[in-house]
């Protein structure tokens, strides 16, 4: 099968939908893999739609959940997340599975990453060669700066940015478009009588610095510390911390130590789900406090077991 670029992707889409069922999205821009597996699927119609962690399944799980119509839908539409943590057991039962199973229904696998040099001359089983060449694989590079200032600042706020609180959105973002993408959400609702946004206020209403609290309670839970951990969180809430903010935040900082291959791979999957656990019940409690210092205990476990 074909590679593309996403841009190339976005032009084939619905011939891509009538003959291919099975779908390899990779690389570092996650904010567009989400939008185009959003427009993917509408494109499939109305199917039974299913989001799932590598971490969390088995072979025969996705099986059944590809074999599996409902009564109101003939389609089915199983996304596979995180494909970039799995382990060589599951990447060679997912080939042979590919390999025998004539998919019927829509497979969508998303590796949130770059496939480097090193990663492909390890790939010693054959993992990534053959989801390259027997899928329809598309690379979603990031967005150049340029692209960045010229096309996705304006097209994604509502409010005219200075230069100089582009910039500024640039630099602390730091290539993150996820965050990045929420931080213009904010400033669309940034003083309405206001309409030009200046660097002043994106410092005043954007999250893109840590202050010295968040800095220190990041530090304590790195060093295990749960004591100390909670005792800055309680501080946190009595000064008045958003939820949001410290939600983002603390995404923000494990994604770097992931990048920067500070938290040993055994440990991430654990983390990566103690996140999710969180950012669910952040949405399903009111009790926001309990919630983090649930998080802040379990995160000092993980990182000490």
């Amino acid at each position: 099968m074909v590679s593309y670029n996403y841009k190339e992707f976005l032009c084939l889409i619905e011939k891509c939908v009538e003959k291919e069922k099975k779908y390899f999205f990779y690389g570092e821009n996650i904010f567009q893999i989400n939008l185009t597996v959003e427009q993917l699927l509408k494109k499939i119609g109305k199917a039974e739609k299913e989001t799932i962690y590598s971490w969390e399944t088995s072979i025969e799980q996705i099986f059944t959940k590809l074999s599996t119509s409902t009564l109101f839908c003939e389609k089915v539409a199983v996304i596979l997340k995180n494909f970039e943590f799995t382990k060589k057991k599951f990447r060679k039962s997912l080939v042979e599975f590919i390999k025998n199973y004539e998919c019927e229904q829509y497979l969508i696998i998303i590796h949130e990453g770059v496939l480097p040099y090193k990663e492909m001359k390890n790939d010693k089983d054959g993992t990534l060669d053959f989801l390259l060449k027997k899928t329809v694989s598309v690379d979603f590079a990031n967005f150049s700066k340029q692209e960045i200032l010229n096309n996705f600042i304006p097209n994604n706020c509502t409010k005219k940015l200075s230069d100089s609180a582009k910039h500024l959105l640039f630099e602390n973002s730091g290539n993150d478009i996820c965050l990045l993408y929420n931080e213009l959400n904010k400033i669309s609702f940034y003083k309405p009588d206001v309409q030009e946004i200046t660097e002043t206020d994106v410092e005043k209403c954007c999250s893109v610095y840590d202050n010295s609290e968040i800095k220190d309670l990041f530090y304590s839970i790195e060093n295990r510390n749960i004591t100390k951990s909670l005792s800055i969180l309680s501080s946190l809430f009595v000064n008045g911390i958003e939820p949001v903010y410290l939600s983002v935040s603390l995404y923000r900082y494990f994604r770097k130590q992931f990048l920067w291959g500070k938290i040993q791979q055994s440990k991430i999957f654990e983390i990566l789900k103690e996140l999710h656990n969180m950012d669910y019940k952040l949405k399903t409690t009111s009790n926001n406090r309990y919630v983090f210092e649930s998080v802040v205990i379990n995160l000092c476990k993980i990182l000490g077991s």
